[in-house]
């Protein structure tokens, strides 16, 4: 292969490099590490804002990029994405470029705008194993801020993607921390001072001078938790367990030393007490309620549930099913962890799509995952409610604190928490006050309340 220049790098300057070269009429051949054009524009921020470039007052990365490429539709091009430059070598008088894939290019010209070299993430050295958490909560790049929207985000970094990405994420309504390991940052003082002001407003949160000494998942941060609490020694502790996800051994370890009151969330023979909600009387009463409005439900869950409660609201499912002589129909979708709404998501639109439903009517384990159940309805076109052009039903049960503003709103079981909180404390007083034991364990359950909305 030969070519008037070889480019190494197609970031921003290497496409700006072959629009020069087309207006001297010579050809070039551009090779990037990358599995598309526009370098670390491209790969690592594309929704970031840029301000600087001569004669536009404000371009995305991306939209830069995209410029580019535009600009140089005119001219003669090859473009190797995916290969490395790895051998350089004088050929009397021209250059031989070898790429990682066998690739030999002669060329009288050689432009090296490789930036910073093959883009590859600089990962935190650390003692655990993340590996699992990345691309679902460790990113070390964004592109596509609506992911972050109105969620919990830590930012590690002191130059000017971490001070630009603070600034446009907190926009958006996500909740940003940013930590850097000294006070002074690196980034353009401009943006600096925004992120200070931000902080001062208590926007963001900043934290300096803090390093990264590791990162774990939750059962790993409540073990630590626990730990520090027992080594306060308080009179007493409310603890509402991760449930499936704990580590049981440490639980009772802790139950044992310190006295304690689960609620929310139940172990079974762990703490001197449990407060929480019925789990049969969130079930029974939707499951009435929808068998006698339409359909029979279909019940619509995790194959592994990290919450407890899933597996007790499947069982009164069934015998509620049972009860009323109805057959049971359960749907159980992949995934596992925290992330109920996009998982609840994901499931239902596979189901969905292959038409997999043995029923109009669907009861979901619980709000979250019904709230991505309804996102996929909207994305599939599929009309949810109790009119009679509907053609789904969708209940849950929890109330989550966003189900009335869902479209349509959902219907569902609500948690008395009052009562559970009330009745929790009241417990605690009285166990520190009976000197940190109980003669027997003791079991409060407080039934839930039906919630009738437009979506059942």
């Amino acid at each position: 292969m030969n070519n008037d220049i070889v480019i190494i790098g197609a970031g921003p300057v290497g496409l700006f490099t072959v629009f020069e070269a087309g207006l001297l009429g010579l050809n070039c051949t551009l090779i990037d590490n990358l599995d598309k054009p526009g370098g670390q524009c491209s790969e690592l921020y594309p929704d970031k804002p840029i301000f600087d470039i001569p004669g536009v007052p404000y371009q995305t990365a991306q939209e830069h990029v995209d410029a580019l490429l535009k600009q140089i539709e005119p001219f003669s091009y090859d473009l190797i994405l995916n290969e490395r430059v790895d051998e350089l070598s004088d050929n009397n008088g021209s250059w031989t470029v070898a790429t990682n894939a066998g690739k030999r290019i002669s060329t009288k010209n050689v432009f090296i705008a490789a930036g910073a070299g093959a883009f590859e993430p600089i990962k935190p050295n650390l003692k655990s194993d993340y590996s699992r958490f990345e691309g679902k909560q460790i990113f070390y790049s964004i592109k596509n801020k609506e992911v972050f929207k109105d969620k919990k985000v830590v930012i590690f970094g002191g130059g000017d993607s971490a001070l630009d990405w603070t600034l446009e994420l907190q926009k958006i309504g996500a909740q940003v921390t940013l930590v850097h390991r000294r006070d002074a940052f690196r980034g353009a003082p401009e943006s600096e001072m925004k992120v200070r002001e931000h902080a001062a407003r208590d926007s963001i949160k900043l934290l300096t001078p803090y390093i990264l000494q590791d990162i774990h998942g939750d059962t790993e941060i409540e073990k630590t938790i626990l730990d520090t609490l027992r080594s306060l020694r308080p009179a007493g502790v409310l603890l509402a367990p991760l449930g499936r996800a704990s580590d049981k051994r440490h639980i009772e370890e802790f139950c044992r030393d310190v006295p304690t009151i689960l609620f929310d969330s139940n172990i079974e023979g762990m703490g001197e007490a449990f407060i929480g909600s019925d789990n049969f009387s969130f079930v029974s009463q939707t499951v009435e309620y929808l068998s006698r409005t339409g359909s029979t439900p279909t019940f619509f869950e995790m194959s592994d549930p990290a919450n407890p409660n899933a597996n007790k609201r499947r069982n009164a499912y069934l015998a509620m099913m049972k009860q009323l002589e109805l057959e049971p129909h359960m749907v159980q979708i992949e995934g596992s962890g925290w992330e109920f709404e996009e998982i609840g998501r994901a499931g239902a639109l596979k189901i969905l799509k292959q038409d997999a439903l043995p029923t109009d009517t669907i009861l979901c384990s619980n709000d979250r995952l019904a709230i991505g159940l309804l996102s996929a309805c909207y994305e599939l076109g599929i009309r949810v409610g109790r009119e009679k052009d509907s053609e789904l039903r969708v209940a849950s049960h929890d109330d989550h604190p966003y189900s009335k503003f869902t479209c349509p709103s959902l219907t569902t079981a609500a948690h008395d928490y009052e009562s559970v909180a009330s009745q929790s404390v009241d417990t605690l007083f009285k166990l520190i006050e009976a000197g940190g034991r109980f003669n027997n364990r003791e079991e409060k359950l407080f039934a839930a309340r039906l919630i009738m909305r437009d979506s059942a």
